[in-house]
This record gives structure tokens, C-alpha cells and sequence, in this order.
């Protein structure tokens, strides 16, 4: 009877197990949830998610400023420290707060892993493969260092490059697209919260040097990094009290350390209309403020309130910051014009027709630094239509090259073509004229503009 019920019980475990998995699983089948669809939770304390990008544009595990993110707002008002807060995502995968995920993470500067009120921070994935956000029925949770729930978000469904934010009319919906991205900064949609207030004022924020070279960050001025403010009503602006401020709460206050030509007599430190000023990092820090990555500026009124916000995601060394015309980030300049107008975009000035252009460059000659024929040279091409008789002097002589060391250190000088350009060689009144003239100064790009 045993052997009967033995041969019995082993043919049915044998059936069994050609229909029925023995404790087999995938990371599929663990992470496998249902759809997470009005689970969102309505933020229960300050500090709060505010918008995420499941699903960037290249790859998700890229490093910071590629791949996924998530960005929390802090809309209390007391400073908080999240180091080793985390996410928590739908299959139990975390991600949490430290130098290897927070935006612009400085060991050597406390303030890098706190928020301040009314301040936004950025917690990428940068590479890491043991935490993802998953582009459909996902729920992202934030959870303090002692394991406390704040908040929680979900989404159905994320396209390609699109930021999402919580639906400020249902707070335990599912999130919501963005109008776009806005790492570390205002949210382009509804979001959150409304962000903090501005107050425009004519004092502008026009041109930043975050990255320069080959100076260091930390140079005294004219080196180090730099911003230029520009007074764009028609009333001088006192300058008194200003100040600006980076997203780790770096402070920069318009005085006697960092107002280019700073005047203890107080009533001197104005700012005429459409005259700008520069605000030098000079000397502060170990390594400089401003991040070469993302990073945000804020321009303080003397009495605290905001008066411009403004942000960008990249940088190139020795190239200055400017305002886009068609992105809400600022964009790096053709060249660096501190306490100057700032110059047309490349690609105006790639397409502009000139009838003064550049025709050849000796910019490594044997003997460098000397005179004319022997030195470095620049040669000039002309294509305005000139009388056979004449000089093209009169032209060139409303013209300047302004130089800048290779990569953009700038150098204030202005270099003045004020050589006649004798028709050497013309066949017709219709013949380019060429023009050389020597350079007695080294590694130096030109930028020829009307003077």
C-alpha cells in the first residue's frame, strides 16, 4: 500500500510541476504592482516633492545632468537637513540623499545637504543602478532619515523628456506634465506649490562667469567668477543692501567685497540707467560658489524679496552665462563682455554678412611676439567695393577688434584697425582688398564688430 501511495504521490508532484512554478521568481514578478493610479498622497509636512523626470530624453542611469530626477521644495520656514533622506519607488528600491546623488553636493560645505525655505533641490539617479523611476504606474515616496512618509507621488504614464508635478486641484491624483523640465527651480506648470514670490525690479541680473579659465574659481578680480548686474529702467538704483544668492545659500552681498569699485561713501554706489556693474566672487571661498552644472541665482532686493530668478544646466570654460532667447535656462555667450554690452548669438553672428572678414591667422610664427612681418599676424579681407584710387582707411576706421584670450579670459583692450588699406593689387573696382597687421601679443581670438 506504502509503494502504491508513493508512485501515486510522485506521478501527481511530477503533473504538478509542469503546470505550476516551485518558488521560481524574476525581478519582473517582484516588481510587478498594480496600476498605481490615484495613490499620490497630499504632502504632510515642509519639505515636499515637486516635480520628477521618469523618463529623460537618452539614458535613464546617465550621469547628473542626463538621467532621471526628482526635485523637493521646501515651503516651511526653517532651514532643514536631508542628508540620507530618500525615495522610495514601487518594487522597494532607494535612492537616498547623499554626495552622490544630491545636485551640487559639497563635502566641504555643510549647506549643500540643506534646503532653506522657499529653496528647491535636486536628488538625481547619476548613474546609479540599484534605484530607478519606472516610466508606467510608478509611486515614488519620500521618507525622512528616521524612516518618516512625507509624501508620495504616482503617475500612469510618462512620455519622453517631460517633467511631471503634482495636480494642484487633486492632490492624491496621479502627477501631471509640466509645460517642461525646471530642475532646481520654479515649476513651468502648476506644481506643488507656487514657488516664492518675485518682485521684478529695473536691477537685473545680465551675464554670469561660473566657470571661468584659465583662471580658478576663487581668483581675485578681474580673474574668478563674476556677475554683472544691469540697470535697465530710467531711474540710477541704489546698490545698497543688494544681494545675490546661489541654490546651496552662497551669499553674495554688494559691498566692499564683492562690488567692483565699491565706495565707503555710501550715495557713490549707484548704478546709472543702462549702466552696468560687476559683483566679483573675489577671493571668497576655497573653490569658488557657483556650480559649472546645474545651478540657480537668485537677486535679492535690499529689503529680502526676490527680484529674479534665474537658472542653467551646463556650462563651457571660460564662457560666460547669458539669457536664452528661446530656453527658460541661460545659454553660454559667444565670448565673456564683463561690464560691457552683451555680444549677438553665435549664430547671428555666424550668419551675419559682414564686408570685413578674416581671411588668414598666423597665430604660431617663429618668433612670436615680434613685429610685423616676423610676429604673429592677422590678416584682414575687405569685400566692399572700393574706386581703384582709393584707400579702404575710412571703412576700417569704424571698426574695432576686441580680444580675449583663447577660451575667454577677457583683456579689456580693444584693439583699434586704424591701418589704410592700400588697393594692392586690384584688377577692378569689385576686387576683395587684403591688409595684414601684426600682433605683438599671444593666444589671443578676435572679434571684429562695428567700433
Amino acid at each position: 500500500m506504502n509503494l502504491v501511495l508513493r508512485s501515486f504521490g510522485l506521478a501527481l508532484l511530477m503533473v504538478l510541476s509542469t503546470t505550476l512554478p516551485m518558488g521560481v521568481s524574476t525581478l519582473n514578478d517582484t516588481e510587478s504592482i498594480d496600476s498605481t493610479t490615484a495613490r499620490s498622497l497630499a504632502c504632510s509636512g515642509d519639505i515636499c516633492l515637486n516635480e520628477a523626470l521618469p523618463n529623460p530624453n537618452g539614458a535613464d542611469d546617465a550621469t547628473w545632468p542626463g538621467g532621471e530626477w526628482m526635485e523637493i521644495y521646501n515651503s516651511g520656514t526653517s532651514t532643514v537637513d536631508v542628508l540620507d533622506w530618500y525615495l522610495n519607488n514601487k518594487a522597494s528600491k532607494k535612492l537616498y540623499f547623499n554626495s552622490a546623488s544630491i545636485v551640487g553636493y559639497d563635502a566641504a560645505n555643510s549647506s549643500s545637504w540643506e534646503i532653506e525655505p522657499d529653496e528647491y533641490m535636486v536628488v538625481a539617479r547619476n548613474g546609479l543602478s540599484n534605484f530607478y523611476l519606472a516610466n508606467t504606474d510608478d509611486m515614488v515616496s519620500l521618507y525622512t532619515d528616521g524612516g518618516v512618509q512625507l509624501d508620495q507621488a504616482t503617475w500612469t504614464s510618462a512620455a519622453s523628456g517631460v517633467s511631471y508635478e503634482e495636480d494642484n486641484s487633486t492632490p492624491t491624483a496621479d502627477w501631471i506634465p509640466t509645460s517642461g523640465p525646471s530642475p532646481g527651480a520654479i515649476n513651468t506648470g502648476g506644481g506643488t506649490v507656487p514657488g516664492p514670490t518675485v518682485i521684478p525690479s529695473d536691477l537685473v541680473i545680465n551675464e554670469v562667469m561660473s566657470n571661468p579659465w584659465p583662471s580658478e574659481d576663487n581668483a581675485i578680480w578681474p580673474g574668478g567668477e563674476w556677475i554683472e548686474v544691469f540697470n535697465s529702467g530710467s531711474n540710477n538704483i541704489d546698490l545698497n543692501g543688494w544681494s545675490v544668492e546661489d541654490a546651496a545659500g552662497n551669499k553674495l552681498d554688494f559691498n566692499s567685497v564683492h562690488l567692483v569699485g565699491f565706495s565707503e561713501t555710501l550715495s557713490e554706489n549707484v548704478i546709472l540707467p543702462g549702466e552696468t556693474r560687476m559683483i566679483a566672487i573675489n577671493g571668497s571661498g576655497n573653490s569658488g560658489v557657483l556650480n559649472n552644472g546645474v545651478e540657480s541665482l537668485t537677486l535679492f532686493w535690499p529689503n529680502g524679496s526676490r527680484a529674479q530668478h534665474i537658472s542653467w544646466t551646463d556650462t563651457e570654460a571660460g564662457f560666460s552665462m547669458v539669457e536664452s532667447s528661446t530656453s527658460q535656462y541661460w545659454v553660454y555667450a559667444a565670448y565673456p563682455t564683463p561690464n560691457a554690452s552683451n555680444p549677438l548669438e553665435f549664430e547671428i553672428i555666424a550668419n551675419t554678412p559682414s564686408p570685413i572678414e578674416f581671411a588668414e591667422i598666423l597665430s604660431n610664427s617663429s618668433s612670436d611676439g615680434s613685429g610685423f612681418p616676423d610676429g604673429e599676424w592677422i590678416e584682414l579681407l575687405t569685400l566692399a567695393v572700393q574706386p581703384s584710387t582709393s584707400t579702404v582707411g575710412p571703412l576700417l576706421t569704424e571698426w574695432a577688434m576686441s580680444r580675449f584670450l583663447t577660451r575667454g579670459l577677457w583683456s579689456s583692450t580693444r584693439l583699434k584697425v586704424r591701418l589704410p588699406l592700400m588697393p594692392v593689387n586690384v584688377g577692378s573696382s569689385s576686387s576683395p582688398v587684403k591688409q595684414n597687421f601684426g600682433i605683438t601679443t599671444t593666444k589671443l581670438c578676435f572679434v571684429m564688430t562695428p567700433a
